[in-house]
């Protein structure tokens, strides 16, 4: 198992904020409890990053509405 700092080194593909942060966080219970590995440094990103990418949707959702086929096939926002 390794020290989560390793894991913080290694996890350059998380260039976004929210993503890293949410990674540290994680990283750090994981390996206190003895369920971090190498091998679970990818998926770990990978979860991190669609978290910042949900994040990123809903806050676009609540700005402009959410996106919908018109009766006549264009694309029209409705508010909420």
């Amino acid at each position: 198992i390794l020290e989560c700092q390793e894991f913080d080194r290694r996890s350059s593909i998380l260039t976004l904020r929210e993503a890293r942060k949410q990674y540290q966080k994680t990283a750090k219970k994981l390996a206190r409890i003895g369920l971090m590995t190498e091998l679970d440094d990818m998926a770990l990103s990978m979860l991190c990053q669609g978290w910042q990418e949900y994040l990123e949707a809903t806050e676009q959702v609540r700005k402009s509405g959410i996106p919908v086929k018109s009766p006549n096939g264009f694309p029209v926002l409705i508010s909420g």
